[in-house]
């Protein structure tokens, strides 16, 4: 190992710093192996601890992460954009060629978690991945991301802000399954979940100590001096207790739009004509975007603006950002110390003042939404005896609280772990979308358009082509109960309702004492209130309307203006090797590590069987007609293009016009018939993880002879296998052959990260091939003109 390669790297990126101690000991381990489970403070630089192995390795600068890709999952989507951009520069300045991508909901750029060097995306989109129902994939598509999680290292940050029956137990699952060195970070953590974590994924444990606060800016000779205010937090009291940066935040949007707004009128009163602004969740994307880059000049380092920000816990995790001034309402002690993370952040910032505000109502279980009540009122307690905090006093802090409800997490884990695998796989092939609810959380959340709704259809746009503002159910519920009134949209398949593009779609009165299941909700300005400044308000009537956002609608149309015979798209699948490279190096660190059920002898031989019979019911007739019988009038069979009709399917076809040859090879080469069940059934689903049936085909002899005349051609290695057992071939079957189906479903979950790593081989080749071929044609949803204020 090249021991100067992280110090040379540090003093690359931040001029002439040596590594923190903690940085050089995570690094150590995860190029050794090691697993890592990582508790250091806010702002100590855990981000870049986490990307260096992997970047060093990735470049050959020393033995670091054989992974192909980082996958660094986080728990807010703006995180991601916040993290990409950072470091992105950083590498840039230093001339490291390294590539960012980020994925969450609502984002197209790189939903397979393959297209960056280092992907930054959420918890929520790396977990649906993992149990078989992404967020950000359609149905047919469902089974490809999982073998991509795999096939890339794992980072989870902001650990503590999982759900411990749902995302937590999930992640731990995930973690337990990958083949390469798996890295937890968190500020908060309790010593005994931090010790039963790294007992359950053999981890080991890196906590930062005193020889590493000298070297952090935000934590070295720090005190942050703690004043619990014995009244609720007031908006226009504050006006005369702000500091040169003040950060005010509440529980709740309703309580921070209250205080912003009281505060502001103060401000303006008082003449003080310092920045002022709000932050929550329930702005529109544009806007939101608009005042986190706002955020960052006024509260970044070295800012001097003299500002004050009003928000909510949006801001607790992963935001760079510092105050001298800290106003908030009191939170579990998880929250609360991410809170005043930024609080004296920066280097030179010697103390900061923060001032705890117990809540309006403090007695019923509602009163503390969305925190819990006991281990928020534990948190105000400890605080009353704690004036001023180091980060020497934190642990015990945490310890305090946090112990009983965390000691027996990972044993529970434990317990269940059989029949939590048993469940996952279950989702996985019945694609059973509502258990993300069970498995990850429970998205709750309605999708609200401000607009009139006897509007919204009138322009032939679709009501998903508006931007909307997400809002909890139970905030709706509120507003419901208050006389509030909304529409909701409903999409049908049939002719039930307005056709817009090929969809059906209602807006029809919402009574709120039904089931209403759809996720966006249509309510007239007459009931809702948005600008920029405040964000939307529900039951504050308003002059403000949403309008569509003019970008190219999610659907596409492909098109194949070039004939592509069999034999090219057989080969062009087989020169796609950089989307085999990661899945492969997976494959064989699991088959290493005694990670899956059987050992896989030979996995590039595997998947060369695979992609050789993965398209050989395109060569049967009813393909090959409905592309014009392009051999028959002297030219090859065809793969694509030239398409006279609809062709009938061909996936279940081809598996198994393969099934007996390919059982023989692999019993001839040792292979366990548990990787031939699995190489089936990723061919059987290699359009669709719900393919059933097969199809009734016959492939004529003639093209019979054009298979065997090309295949020494494809891949000459595999070749003489190939050929000498020819006659297993099925030529033809009736709709009635689907018996054998039952081999692949006496898998189980053990065997699931085998199958995925052979689809996601063959999808994404199969992907990639065929886009060097085809064309899409994007529809481009028009612009609605309107005659008020456009949001």
């Amino acid at each position: 190992m090249n021991t100067q390669a992280l110090p040379e790297l540090v003093a690359s990126v931040y001029g002439g710093s040596a590594p923190i101690p903690f940085q050089q000991r995570v690094f150590d381990a995860i190029t050794a192996g090691q697993s890592v489970v990582l508790q250091a403070p806010t702002g100590s630089g855990k981000t870049f601890a986490a990307l260096a192995p992997f970047v060093l390795g990735r470049w050959g600068v020393a033995n670091g992460l054989p992974a192909q890709k980082l996958i660094y999952s986080l728990p807010l989507r703006v995180l991601a954009g916040s993290l990409r951009g950072q470091y992105q520069e950083l590498f840039r300045k230093i001339g490291l060629q390294v590539s960012f991508t980020t994925q969450y909901s609502g984002s197209t750029e790189d939903p397979f978690l393959d297209g960056g060097d280092v992907v930054f995306t959420t918890i929520d989109q790396t977990l649906s991945g993992f149990i078989g129902t992404p967020l950000s994939l359609p149905n047919r598509l469902a089974n490809v991301l999982y073998g991509s999680v795999l096939s890339g290292a794992l980072v989870f940050d902001e650990f503590h802000l999982l759900e411990p029956e749902k995302s937590l137990t999930t992640t731990l699952h995930l973690l337990k399954k990958s083949p390469w060195p798996v890295l937890i970070m968190t500020a908060t953590m309790s010593t005994v979940l931090r010790q039963e974590l790294s007992r359950f994924l053999n981890a080991l444990e890196i906590v930062v100590g005193e020889e590493d606060i000298p070297r952090i800016r935000s934590q070295h000779e720090t005190t942050k001096h703690i004043t619990v205010e014995s009244a609720p937090l007031n908006g226009r009291a504050l006006a005369g207790h702000l500091g040169t940066r003040t950060l005010v935040i509440c529980n709740t949007v309703k309580r921070a739009q209250t205080v912003y707004e009281d505060l502001r009128d103060e401000l303006d009163r008082r003449g003080d004509t310092r920045r002022r602004m709000l932050l929550h969740s329930r702005f529109l994307p544009e806007h939101r975007r608009t005042k986190e880059e706002r955020l960052r000049e006024w509260f970044g380092e070295g800012a001097s603006t003299h500002a004050v920000l009003v928000a909510t816990q949006v801001i607790e995790a992963g935001l760079d950002i510092s105050c001298d001034v800290m106003h908030t309402e009191i939170s579990p002690i998880d929250s609360f110390l991410q809170r005043i993370g930024r609080a004296a952040r920066f280097g030179g910032e010697r103390e900061a003042h923060i001032h705890v505000y117990p809540l309006e109502a403090m007695e019923a279980e509602r009163d503390f939404r969305p925190y819990s009540k006991g281990t928020t009122l534990a948190t105000l307690t400890h605080l009353r005896e704690h004036r001023g905090l180091r980060y020497e006093h934190l642990q015990q802090l945490i310890d305090e609280i946090l112990t009983e409800q965390q000691e027996d997490l990972v044993r529970q884990v434990e317990d269940a772990e059989a029949e939590f695998e048993r469940e996952i796989h279950r989702v996985r092939r019945t694609l059973d979308r509502p258990a993300n609810k069970d498995l990850i959380r429970e998205v709750d959340n309605a999708e609200v358009i401000v607009a009139e709704p006897n509007e919204v259809l009138r322009q032939d746009i679709s009501p998903y082509a508006y931007p909307a503002v997400s809002v909890p159910r139970t905030t709706l519920f509120g507003f419901f109960h208050d006389g509030g009134r909304a529409h909701v949209v409903q999409e049908y398949t049939d002719e039930s309702g307005q056709e817009v593009n090929g969809r059906y779609y209602t807006v029809a009165p919402l009574d709120p004492h039904q089931q209403w299941p759809s996720l966006r909700l249509v309510i007239s300005p007459e009931h809702a209130d948005y600008n920029d400044e405040i964000g939307l308000r529900l039951g504050r009537a308003g002059t403000a309307f949403f309008t569509p956002n003019g970008e190219a609608e999610v659907r596409s149309r492909t098109d194949y203006p070039y004939k592509e015979p069999y034999r090219e798209h057989i080969e062009r699948v087989y020169e796609h090797g950089e989307a085999r490279q990661g899945p492969l190096a997976a494959l064989h660190r699991l088959s290493a590590l005694g990670k899956l059920p059987v050992e896989v002898k030979d996995p590039e031989r595997v998947i060369d069987f695979v992609i050789w019979a993965h398209d050989l019911a395109k060569l049967a007739d009813g393909w090959q007609r409905a592309h014009g019988d392009y051999d028959l009038k002297g030219g090859e069979p065809l793969a694509h293009g030239g398409r006279e009709r609809r062709p009938p399917p061909h996936a279940a076809e081809s598996a198994y016009a393969a099934y007996k040859l390919l059982a023989r090879l692999f019993n001839h080469a040792g292979e366990p018939m548990e990787t031939w069940a699995c190489a089936v059934w990723a061919i059987r689903t290699h359009h669709s993880p719900l393919t059933e049936a097969v199809g009734p085909y016959r492939i004529r002899p003639a093209r019979q002879e054009y298979l065997r005349r090309i295949t020494p051609h494809l891949r000459p290695a595999i070749a003489s296998d190939l050929l000498s057992a020819w006659n297993e071939i099925q030529w033809s079957a009736t709709a009635d052959d689907t018996p054998w189906w039952r081999d692949a479903d006496k898998l189980d979950g053990r065997h699931d990260p085998l199958y995925a790593l052979l689809v996601y081989m063959l999808r994404r080749s199969d992907q990639l091939a065929t886009a060097e071929i085809s064309s899409k044609e994007e529809i481009v949803r028009p612009q609605l003109k309107a005659s008020s204020n456009i949001i």
